[in-house]
């Protein structure tokens, strides 16, 4: 994990969110965060195999995707799933 992925400022982000929102599930996916801190309740989905991943994108109702350096292709991934970004 580097910091030009915006993770931490990611976490932050959710992190409010569920302070607002206690009811809200917040699923994390993509790498394995086992030995992150995170203060809060989530689920951690780890890495995932790419065919589990359009299913994951249908059931959630909203995505949080940052970058701070390229251009992500999971975008139009997440909205072809009908995923709100």
């Amino acid at each position: 994990m580097t910091p030009r992925r915006g993770v931490y400022l990611g976490l932050l982000a959710l992190g409010e969110l569920k302070k607002r929102m206690p009811e809200v599930e917040i699923l994390i996916a993509g790498e394995d965060n086992s030995n992150m801190s995170i203060d809060f309740e989530v689920t951690n989905l780890g890495l995932l195999q790419l065919s589990q991943l359009h299913d994951i994108y249908k059931s959630v109702d909203l995505a949080l995707v940052l970058s701070f350096t390229n251009l992500s292709l999971l975008p139009l991934e997440l909205m072809a799933s009908n995923c709100t970004l």
